[in-house]
C-alpha cells in the first residue's frame, strides 16, 4: 500500500498545462485514473484551478465512460487511456511525491462555498446515469472537526479502498488529508484483511470505512483483522445485527460506526456509535442521529411523523446537492421544500422509509420504490431494463432483486422473453457489460414465456420475482452461466484439457463461496452469476484451506475454477523453501560482482561498502525484543542472511536458511565515546564466505531513556531502495514483540523471495548495447583536478542541501520541459563539471533501479550502472551554470574508482583505463524520513 500525506507547495507548472488546456474556474473535469497517488495528485491540481472533477471508473465499459463524458462536455479528459475518450489528455508521470508526501500547491483561485466540488455518477431510474453534484460547503462541513463522531485528525490514517467514483472515495481520500492526517492507498478491487494488517503494522492505520458486505465478510473470514485499529465506519446497506454482535464481543476497543446517507447529501447524514446493547433491539441497529449541517426529517407527506410511526426520510440543510447535472427534471422531482419551524426549507426527498424513537435515533425501514442497494452500490432496476429492452431480440423484459440466505446475498435476476426465442442470456449477459458497469449486470437469467400482468396491464412485479425465485432455488435451475436454459460450456475434442487437476475438495469450496455450480472449471463463475465480493471470499477460504495466499484480482483476471486451482498450485510451488541439505545458488549482478572484485582487490579498504543507517532514540528501549526483531527481519529478507563468494569467480551467491543474526549491545557513559563506538563497530569488515551480511548495534549510556541504535549491511545485498523496507520491516517487528503478538501472524513474518532483476529483453538489449557503443566508442579522457594539498587519489566530500525555494525551481523547469528533477540535475551536473575542468564533453555513469515487481518489497541490491555522455555548449562551460546554486554540489564528490569488464569492452578500452574515462557517478535519491516508530520510544 502507498501512504500519502500532505505538504503544501508552491508552483505548479503542471496545473498550469491544465489551464492552457481550457480547465477553467467551475468547469468539471472527467479523471479516469486507477486509484493511487497519481490521481490524488491530479485532483489537488484540478481543484486548485477553482474546476470540479468528477472521478470515472477504469472497469466502467467504454459506452458508459463516453456517456458520461459527454453529458459533461469538459474541455479535457484527464486519463492515462486516451484511446478511449475524446479530448483524452495522459498527464506527465508525478515527480514530487517524496516518501509518500502528497504535495498540494497552495491555491490561487478562490471559490464560492457553494461552487461544485465534485460530482459523483450513480444508476438512474430513467436509464441514465445520473450525476450528483456536490459543493465545497457540504464537503468542508462533513470533515470540520467534531461535525460527526467519527474522528478526522491528524494522527488519522486511513485507507482509500472506495470506488473513485463514489462519494465514500470523497471521504476517505479528503477526510484524512484535510485534518493533517495520511491516507493509505491499497491495490485491487476490495480491501482484504491481511492489507488491513499489512496497515497497521506498517502505517499505524488506525481507521477503515467498509460496506455491510465487505464488513460481514471481514467478521467470517477474519475476525482478526481488526486488530490495531481505532475506528471502523460502516454502511451502506442494513446492518447484520449477528455479525455486529460477533465484531463487538471480539473487538470491545474498536468504535464501531454506523453510517447513513444517499449520496444527494454528501457521504454521511447520520452517524450511531454501535454498542452491544443495540443489537438486543427488535427493530435492529439503528442508523443514528444526524451529523453537522443537515436536517433528518420523517414524514408522511408533508405532515411529520411521530415517534415510532414510519414515513419517508427527508433531508435539510447546507451540505444538500444543487441537484443533477443536465437533468432540471430530476431535479425538481427529488428536491422539493417542507415547513420546518415555520420557515419553508429546501429538502431532499430519499425515498427511504424510515422512523425515529424517543431517543431520537433514526432507525432504517426500506423504500418507497425499486431501487436496491447490493454490495453499496445504488441500483436502478429502471436503468438495467432500458439498455435490455434496446437488444433486437428482446421483446419484453424485468429485472427483480432476491434476497438469499446469507446477511449480503442480494442478487439480480433478468427475466425476458425474446422475439423469436432463440436469444440466450449469456448474450445479452455480453451485450449489457459492453454498455454498463459490473455491478448492474444480473447474476441470473430466465426466459419466459409470458409475463404475470397486473389488472391495468402492467408487469406484476412481485409475480416476476416469485417465478425468478422458483427458478434460481430449483437444482437445475441455474446451469453455466447461470441462465435457465442456456447448454453448459464443454470441452470439445481436440481442445486442451485443464494441466492442473480440480480436486473435488476445491470444486465444493467453489460451491460453497459463489452459490453457483458450473459444469466445467473452465466456466466463468462471474458468468454464473459470482460477483467480485464472492471471489473474494473464495480466495480468502482456498488460502486458508491450502495453507497459501491467493490474490483476488488474478482470479478476477480470469475467473474459473480451472484459474484457481492454478493459482493455488504455483503459490504452493512458490512457498515451498529450499533444502537446507542443498543450498540453493543465485546469480549476482554485474554490479555486486564489482563490490566484491573491488573489496578482494582493496582488503584494506572493505568498510567503502558498508552501507549505514542510525537513530539517535529517546525513551525506554526494550532490548530482549529488539533482539527478537532483528532476528525475525534477518529471516524475512535472504539477502541478508546468503553467503557471497570472496574469491573468484564472482558469479554466485549461496541461499540458506537462517542463522543467528549479529545483534551487539554496548554501554557507554557518554554520548561522544557512544557514537565512536558503534561507528567502529559498524565499519567491522564483514565475513561474506560466512555471514551474515548486516549487523544491528545498540548502544545504552547512563540514561536510560537515550539510546544510539545503528546497523551497516553490506552493499552487495543492500541499495538505496532497500533503506526504508528494512527500517520499516524492524520497526514493525518491535511493535509486534513489544505487544506479544506471535511470530506466525502479519506480513512481518512472511519470508520474501530473493529479490530479482528486472526480465530483458535479449534481442533489444543487444541492440541498445551497440547503440551505446557507437555513441561512447570516442569518448575523450577525463580527469578531475585533485584540491590543493592533497594527494592525487584522495577523495572528499562536499554536502549542500537544497532550500525550498531552489527545490521547487529545479521541479519547476523540469515541468516546463516535461522532463524529471533527475535530469534538471544531471545537466547541472555536467556544466558544474565542465565549469571546473573547462571539458565539455562529460562521461557520468548513472545508477539505476532494475527491481522487478516481485521484489519491489525485498531487501538487496538491484542496481546497474549506465554510461552516460554528456556534451555542453562550449559558452555554458565558460560560465556560471545558470540553474539554482545547489544542483552544482555534486561536483565536489570523487567517487572511488568503479571497475566493470562489460562497461569496458561498451568503451573499447582495458578495465583498468576505464577509471579515466568514467569517474563522475551522478545519483538522485530522495532522503529516507521513514523514523523508528515504536512503542515507548522513538527518534529524537
Amino acid at each position: 500500500m502507498i501512504r500519502l500525506r500532505t505538504r503544501i507547495s508552491g508552483g505548479d507548472p503542471t496545473a498550469q498545462e491544465f489551464a492552457t488546456r481550457g480547465v477553467r474556474p467551475g468547469a468539471l473535469v472527467p479523471v479516469l485514473l486507477p486509484r493511487g497517488p497519481r490521481l490524488a495528485v491530479t485532483l489537488c491540481r484540478i481543484l486548485r484551478l477553482g474546476a470540479g472533477y468528477v472521478a470515472l471508473d477504469e472497469r466502467w465499459p467504454d459506452e458508459r465512460v463516453r456517456r458520461v463524458c459527454s453529458m459533461l462536455d469538459a474541455p479535457v479528459v484527464v486519463t492515462d487511456q486516451p484511446w478511449r475518450v475524446e479530448r483524452g489528455w495522459c498527464p506527465p508521470e508525478l515527480d514530487d511525491l517524496d516518501a509518500g508526501a502528497l504535495r498540494v500547491p497552495t491555491p490561487f483561485c478562490a471559490v464560492a462555498p457553494d461552487a461544485v466540488f465534485t460530482a459523483f455518477f450513480t444508476s438512474g431510474s430513467t436509464g441514465e446515469p445520473k450525476g450528483v453534484a456536490a459543493t465545497y460547503r457540504a464537503l468542508a462541513a462533513l470533515l470540520a472537526p467534531g461535525a460527526m463522531p467519527l474522528r478526522l485528525d491528524s494522527a488519522t490514517v486511513m485507507t482509500v479502498a472506495a470506488a473513485p467514483p463514489w462519494d465514500a472515495f470523497a471521504l476517505e481520500l479528503w477526510g484524512p488529508l484535510c485534518n493533517g492526517g495520511s491516507c493509505l492507498l491499497p491495490a485491487g478491487e476490495h480491501l482484504s484483511p491481511g492489507q488491513v494488517r499489512e496497515g497497521v503494522a506498517r502505517d499505524g492505520l488506525n481507521t477503515v470505512w467498509l460496506t455491510s458486505s465487505l464488513f460481514n465478510l471481514f467478521v467470517e473470514e477474519d475476525l482478526g483483522a481488526f486488530t490495531g485499529l481505532d475506528q471502523v465506519a460502516t454502511g451502506g446497506e442494513r446492518l447484520s445485527v449477528d455479525h455486529v454482535r460477533e465484531f463487538l464481543r471480539a473487538h470491545p476497543g474498536v468504535r464501531l460506526f454506523n453510517g447513513y446517507g444517499p449520496v444527494e447529501n454528501c457521504v454521511f447524514s447520520t452517524m450511531h456509535l454501535v454498542s452491544l446493547d443495540d443489537c438486543d433491539l427488535s427493530t435492529g441497529i439503528p442508523i443514528g442521529t444526524p451529523v453537522a449541517g443537515t436536517g433528518v426529517h420523517v414524514l408522511d407527506g408533508d405532515r411529520p411523523c411521530e415517534p415510532g410511526e414510519v414515513g419517508e426520510i427527508c433531508l435539510t440543510g447546507d451540505r444538500l446537492s444543487p441537484g443533477y447535472l443536465g437533468n432540471p427534471e430530476s431535479t425538481r422531482r427529488a428536491f422539493g421544500s417542507i415547513e420546518v419551524g415555520g420557515k419553508q426549507m429546501r429538502c431532499y426527498r430519499t425515498g427511504d422509509l424510515g422512523w425515529h424513537d424517543e431517543r431520537g435515533r433514526f432507525h432504517y425501514h426500506g423504500r418507497l420504490d425499486r431501487q436496491v442497494k447490493i454490495h453499496g452500490h445504488r441500483i436502478e432496476p429502471a436503468e438495467i431494463e432500458r439498455h435490455l429492452a434496446e437488444h433486437p431480440a428482446v421483446d419484453q423484459c424485468a429485472v427483480v432483486a432476491l434476497s438469499g440466505p446469507g446477511a449480503d446475498s442480494v442478487r439480480l435476476v433478468a427475466c425476458y422473453r425474446s422475439r423469436d426465442g432463440q436469444v440466450a442470456g449469456a448474450e445479452l449477459r455480453a451485450y449489457l457489460h459492453r454498455r454498463l458497469p459490473a455491478y448492474l449486470v444480473p447474476a441470473h437469467w430466465q426466459q419466459l414465456e409470458s409475463f404475470p400482468l397486473l389488472g391495468n396491464g402492467k408487469v406484476d412485479t412481485a409475480a416476476v420475482r416469485a417465478r425468478a425465485a422458483s427458478a434460481v432455488q430449483r437444482p437445475t435451475g441455474t446451469v453455466s452461466g447461470g441462465v435457465a436454459g442456456d447448454a453448459p460450456a464443454a470441452v470439445g475434442p481436440g481442445e486442451r484439457r485443464p494441466a492442473v487437476q480440480v480436486p473435488a475438495e476445491l470444486r465444493t469450496l467453489v460451491r460453497e463461496c459463489t452459490g453457483v455450480d458450473v459444469a466445467s472449471p473452465d466456466d466463468s463463475l462471474v458468468d454464473a452469476g459470482a460477483d467480485s465480493l464472492a471471489l473474494l471470499r473464495l480466495c480468502f477460504r482456498a488460502g486458508h484451506r491450502f495453507g497459501v495466499k491467493v490474490a483476488v484480482d488474478e482470479l478476477l483476471a480470469r475467473p474459473t475454477t480451472h484459474a484457481l486451482a492454478e493459482l493455488l498450485d504455483r503459490a504452493a510451488a512458490i512457498g515451498q523453501p529450499p533444502s537446507p541439505a542443498v543450498p540453493a545458488e543465485r546469480p549476482l549482478t554485474p554490479t555486486q560482482a564489482a563490490f566484491l572484485v573491488t573489496e578482494a582487490v582493496d582488503a584494506a579498504n572493505r568498510q567503502a561498502w558498508h552501507c549505514a543507517l542510525v537513530w539517535r532514540i529517546t525513551g525506554t528501549v526494550d532490548v530482549a525484543a529488539l533482539r527478537r526483531a532483528v532476528g525475525r527481519v534477518h529471516h524475512r529478507h535472504p539477502a541478508l542472511h546468503a553467503r557471497y563468494p570472496t574469491e573468484p569467480p564472482f558469479a554466485r551467491a549461496r541461499t540458506v536458511p537462517p542463522t543467528e543474526s549479529e545483534f551487539h549491545l554496548l554501554r557507554c557513559q557518554d554520548e561522544q565515546t557512544a557514537a565512536a563506538r558503534l561507528d567502529a563497530v559498524l565499519n567491522e569488515p564483514f565475513d561474506l564466505d560466512r555471514g551474515p551480511a548486516w549487523r544491528v548495534v545498540l548502544v545504552t549510556g547512563a540514561d536510560r531513556h537515550r539510546a544510539l541504535l545503528g546497523l551497516a549491511v553490506h552493499h552487495v545485498a543492500f541499495d538505496g531502495w532497500s533503506e526504508h523496507i528494512v527500517a520499516r520491516d524492524l520497526a514493525a517487528a518491535y511493535r509486534a514483540e513489544v505487544a506479544g503478538r506471535s511470530v506466525g501472524t502479519g506480513w512481518y513474518a512472511e519470508q520474501q523471495p530473493w529479490p530479482t532483476a528486472t526480465p530483458v529483453d535479449e534481442a533489444r538489449l543487444r541492440s541498445l548495447r551497440a547503440d551505446l557503443a557507437a555513441e561512447l566508442h570516442d569518448t575523450p579522457p577525463f580527469t578531475l583536478p585533485a584540491p590543493p594539498g592533497r594527494p592525487d587519489d584522495s577523495t572528499g566530500l562536499l554536502v549542500r542541501r537544497l532550500d525550498a525555494d531552489q527545490t521547487r525551481r529545479c521541479h519547476a523547469v523540469a515541468a516546463a520541459r516535461h522532463s524529471t528533477p533527475f535530469v534538471v540535475g544531471l545537466a547541472g551536473y555536467a556544466a558544474a563539471a565542465a565549469e571546473l575542468t573547462g571539458a565539455d564533453d562529460i562521461p557520468v555513469t548513472v545508477p539505476v533501479v532494475q527491481r522487478d515487481p516481485a521484489s519491489q518489497d525485498a531487501v538487496g541490491c538491484l542496481i546497474g550502472l549506465l554510461c552516460l555522455r554528456l556534451r555542453v555548449p562550449p559558452a555554458v562551460a565558460r560560465r556560471r551554470w545558470s540553474m539554482p546554486r545547489g544542483a552544482r554540489c555534486t561536483a565536489g564528490c570523487v567517487p572511488k574508482p568503479y571497475r566493470s569488464r562489460r562497461r569496458s569492452s561498451v568503451c573499447g578500452r582495458a578495465p583498468t583505463s576505464v577509471v579515466r574515462w568514467f569517474r563522475i557517478c551522478s545519483s538522485s535519491s530522495r532522503p529516507n524520513r521513514r523514523c523508528w516508530t515504536c512503542p515507548g520510544a522513538g527518534p529524537s
